[in-house]
């Protein structure tokens, strides 16, 4: 949502009104998730943790290859805003990649094991977030993937770089 807020400001798409105020609000005052990264660290569930701030797609790659893993990427379970779609629409971009590359929105990406799934949820109610379970981890050689549409694509480690 971050990345269509800072698309809105620079001149780059034009959104309606109540999306564009809400994207570009996401991208200026960002809300990152502390206090559910904490709750997440003292259940004990949280096997790896980052946050999006640098894209979606790269944090999935760290996540996974750091243990030398892969992942799948459900496409439809991704939090995709209402300003998020109008802006990949507009920018003649597709919706899936839009959202998979996009930084700035420091929102947590974390893997549990698939029975902790249910117990992370609650803890993400409890702190008044949202969330939802958007992928898993697979097994290794098989790279980030999303899936879409009863079809498999890899997704390209997109995102800000540090080094």
């Amino acid at each position: 949502m971050a990345e269509a807020g800072l698309d809105s400001l620079g001149g780059r798409v034009e959104l309606p009104s109540d999306a564009k105020r809400t994207a570009e609000e996401r991208h200026l005052r960002p809300e990152p998730r502390v206090e559910l990264g904490k709750r997440l660290r003292e259940s004990g569930l949280v096997r790896a943790c980052i946050d999006t701030s640098d894209s979606l797609a790269i944090s999935f790659y760290h996540i996974a290859t750091v243990q030398n893993l892969g992942a799948d990427v459900d496409g439809g379970n991704l939090p995709i805003s209402k300003a998020a779609s109008k802006a990949a629409a507009r920018l003649g971009l597709d919706v899936y990649e839009y959202a998979l590359d996009g930084g700035e929105d420091f929102e947590l990406l974390f893997a549990v094991a698939p029975e902790d799934a249910d117990s992370a949820t609650s803890i993400i109610k409890e702190t008044g977030c949202r969330g939802s379970v958007i992928g898993t981890i697979t097994e290794p050689g098989k790279g980030v993937t999303l899936s879409v549409n009863g079809g498999k694509k890899p997704i390209p480690p997109k995102g800000f770089n540090h080094f």
